[in-house]
């Protein structure tokens, strides 16, 4: 199960971040279509790297979510003997 959806999960939230060029390297793909990092009005330069950080944290705070959950569960069932 983790190769299909931990490995590739993570793959995928790393791609967004990787093939999402749009316009340029500060615009990412919304809801509302592809728009400056920073509003309409101003743009922030160098955005790319706040996204890339950003994503990573992601998969990091979703392997820790499920670590912690899976522990939740599985170390009763071994203390228990199942």
């Amino acid at each position: 199960a983790f190769a299909v959806h931990g490995a590739c999960g993570a793959w995928g939230v790393l791609a967004a971040v990787l093939f999402d060029w749009g316009t340029g390297t500060d615009y990412f793909n919304g809801w509302s279509g592809w728009s400056c990092v920073g509003g309409a009005s101003s743009c922030v330069s160098g955005a790319w790297s706040e996204a890339f950080t950003a994503n990573v944290l992601e998969i990091v705070t979703i392997a820790a979510w499920t670590a912690g959950w899976s522990a939740l569960v599985f170390v009763p069932l071994r203390v228990l003997g199942f």
